[in-house]
């Protein structure tokens, strides 16, 4: 009997976790790239049981009406349906899919301070990439600070500001969460009132949140507000974004480039508006780690026994054939 095959994009796992797989009896092919077209992952695809999504790729209802044998999907972080976008095309074929929920959200929380604490003290214009010397920046004890969306990542974020002393940070939430109020000591406000009161807004919400701040949200926002987003590009009007900022009032943080006004927003000054290349939050040595370990655990799982406890759509066995119903 051949072994089932396990296509793995990117370089995220380690030779670690490749050799677990290959004990447990399957053969793992790797697709060292970050960045894989729609044609090259159908490709790579052909006669493959597994796919661990390690990168940026897109697994679109093209790329699920051609796959022959895949039975399972994990994907190396928690909102699969950014980069899963045809997941619902894959539950009807039987396909399950698993995530690594968490693995990311100490990191991710540690680069918003990162480009946030960048942005307040105006490091982008006083280094080399600015043309000043001096120029007075704030400190968090004079700054209100707003989070909306209190998951994972939004909760570490309020952990961090907390631990360095922020003595105002408030929080909006689609569910409040008056446990956490407790614990972190943090308030909550409508979203409006966030909008209008507060120096910083810091975006954690999941994608299907959608817009979080249209045109009309980001003209409530106070003068000299600072945005970050280190959610997804959608979270942001980034048309009405750009305008606000050309005009002086408002500041923002993107951990992503602002792909679908690129070259307009490539005229500000990174002190206005600076982003990531691509998406750096995750990107680190313990993540990556705890990523492929949990990623190694839910494929095994899944091919072998039809269950993890990451799986996010357990519906799949309504359309599975095969003894793992």
């Amino acid at each position: 009997m051949s072994k089932k095959e396990i296509l793995v994009t990117d370089n995220l796992l380690s030779l670690k976790n490749e050799q677990d797989l290959r004990n447990e009896g399957f053969e793992v092919y790797r697709l060292p790239k970050h960045h894989i077209i729609e044609d090259e992952l159908i490709e790579a695809l052909k006669g493959k049981a597994g796919y661990i999504l390690g990168g940026i790729e897109t697994v679109t209802e093209k790329v699920i009406e051609s796959v022959d044998t895949l039975q399972a999907i994990v994907y190396n972080s928690t909102d699969y349906t950014v980069y899963i976008p045809a997941h619902d095309a894959a539950t009807k074929r039987g396909i399950a899919i698993a995530n690594c929920p968490g693995s990311d959200s100490s990191a991710t929380a540690e680069y918003a301070l990162t480009i946030m604490l960048s942005m307040v003290r105006n490091v982008f214009d006083v280094g080399r990439t600015g043309k000043f010397t001096e120029l007075m920046g704030r400190s968090l004890d004079e700054l209100h600070i707003g989070i909306i969306g209190l998951g994972r990542i939004g909760r570490n974020f309020a952990l961090l500001l907390k631990g360095l002393g922020v003595p105002r940070v408030s929080y909006y939430s689609r569910t409040r969460q008056e446990t956490m109020e407790t614990e972190l000591r943090i308030q909550y406000r409508p979203k409006d009132e966030i909008l209008s009161s507060c120096d910083i807004i810091s975006i954690h919400t999941p994608r299907s949140a959608g817009v979080v701040l249209s045109e009309d949200d980001l003209a409530h926002i106070s003068d000299d507000g600072l945005v970050i987003n280190v959610s997804y590009p959608d979270a942001v009007d980034l048309g009405a974004l750009v305008k606000e900022i050309k005009k002086g009032r408002l500041r923002a943080a993107f951990d992503f480039p602002p792909n679908n006004h690129f070259n307009e927003a490539n005229t500000i000054p990174p002190g206005r508006f600076f982003w990531s290349n691509e998406y750096a939050g995750y990107n680190t040595t313990s993540v990556l780690r705890m990523i492929g370990d949990m990623a190694t655990v839910s494929m095994i799982n899944l091919l072998k026994k039809g269950t993890d406890r990451n799986l996010v759509n357990p519906e799949y066995r309504n359309y599975r054939k095969d003894s793992m119903k």
